[in-house]
C-alpha cells in the first residue's frame, strides 16, 4: 500500500467527506491506497488538519522517515461558500512550495473573482499584529504573539498595535497592543500601514490589497520578508500576481478532487503512486 488516508475519527462531518472524496478520486487514477481511521507505515499520508493535537506528531514523524505528507485545511478563500475551498500543503504545515514549477495559467485564480489591486497603503495608519491560535502550543509557537508584539514597540516607537486575535478564540496572554480589531478584514486592512504574522490567511487578504507584510511562516512568506528588519522589501504588483495565480492551485473543493490528483501528479511526477498507467 503507498498512499493511506488517515480519517480521524475528530474530524467533523465536512472534512471526512473531503477525505473520502480524495480517497476515490484517488482510485480513480490507479492510486495504490487505502482509507483509515488508524496510522499505518505508508509511502505517502494524506491528513485533514495537521495542527490537531491527534494528528500533528503522526504527520512528522511520518515525514521525518523520510516519506510523503499531504495535508489539507480550510482555503485562503472561498471558505464560506457552500462548495468550501481547502488549502494543500506537501510534506508540511503550509504551501512552502508554491513559487516552483513551471508558470501556471491564471485562469483559476480569475475564476475566484478576486482583484489584485495596486498599492494604496495608508503609511500613516497603525501596523496590525495577527494572534495565533490555540493549537500553536501543539507546534512549539506559543507566546510568539507576545514576542512579536514587543519587537514592533521596539522596531517603530511611534505607531499603534492593533491586535486581530483569532476569531471565536480567547486573546493570548501578554501581547502589548493599543486596540483590537474585529471589523470585516478588507475594511481594517485599508486603514493600516503593515500587517505582521507569524501564518495567517490575513497575509493572503494583504497580498490582494497591496498592503505591506512581515511573515515568519505560511504561503505568503514564500514572497514577503520573514523579520521586522526588513519590511520595506515588499514584492511589486506582478510578483503578487504571479504569487496569487500559484497559490489558487494549491486550494480546491471537495467537488475538484479528481482535478487536484491530475494537478499533483503532474506538477510532482516524483510521487507518482499509480498502479498502473492511466
Amino acid at each position: 500500500m503507498d498512499i493511506l488516508f488517515l480519517n480521524s475519527p475528530t474530524l467533523q462531518k465536512k472534512p471526512k467527506m473531503l477525505m473520502r472524496g480524495l480517497y476515490r478520486a484517488a482510485k480513480h487514477h490507479g492510486l495504490n491506497c487505502e482509507i483509515s481511521n488508524r496510522y499505518q507505515p505508508c509511502k505517502a499520508l494524506v491528513i485533514y488538519g495537521l495542527g490537531g493535537n491527534d494528528r500533528f506528531s503522526v504527520g512528522m514523524d511520518h515525514v521525518a522517515e523520510g516519506n510523503t505528507l499531504l495535508s489539507f485545511d480550510l482555503g485562503y478563500w472561498g471558505r464560506e461558500v457552500a462548495n468550501r475551498k481547502y488549502r494543500f500543503s506537501l510534506n508540511g504545515l503550509h504551501p512552502t512550495q508554491v513559487m516552483g514549477g513551471d508558470i501556471p495559467s491564471p485562469d483559476r485564480f480569475k475564476k475566484s473573482g478576486l482583484k489584485i489591486q495596486g498599492i494604496d497603503v495608508n503609511e500613516g495608519g497603525p501596523i496590525m499584529l495577527v494572534g495565533n491560535s490555540p493549537k500553536s502550543r501543539v507546534i512549539g509557537a506559543e507566546g510568539w504573539s507576545k514576542k512579536k508584539s514587543l519587537q514592533i514597540r521596539k522596531w517603530f516607537p511611534d505607531k499603534e498595535i492593533i491586535y486581530r486575535p483569532k476569531p471565536k478564540r480567547p486573546h493570548e496572554i501578554g501581547v502589548s497592543y493599543d486596540a483590537i480589531s474585529t471589523a470585516p478584514i478588507e475594511s481594517e486592512l485599508r486603514r493600516v500601514s503593515l500587517v505582521v504574522a507569524r501564518h495567517s490567511n490575513v497575509s493572503v487578504d494583504a497580498t490582494m490589497l497591496g498592503v505591506p507584510v512581515v511573515c515568519d511562516d505560511g504561503a505568503a512568506a514564500c514572497i514577503y520578508p520573514k523579520s521586522l528588519s526588513g519590511w520595506r522589501n515588499q514584492p511589486n504588483i506582478d510578483d503578487r500576481a504571479d504569487f496569487l495565480n500559484r497559490l489558487a492551485y494549491w486550494q480546491w473543493s471537495a467537488s475538484e478532487v479528481k482535478l487536484f490528483w491530475k494537478w499533483f501528479l503532474n506538477r510532482f511526477p516524483e510521487h507518482d503512486y499509480r498502479m498502473t498507467n492511466e
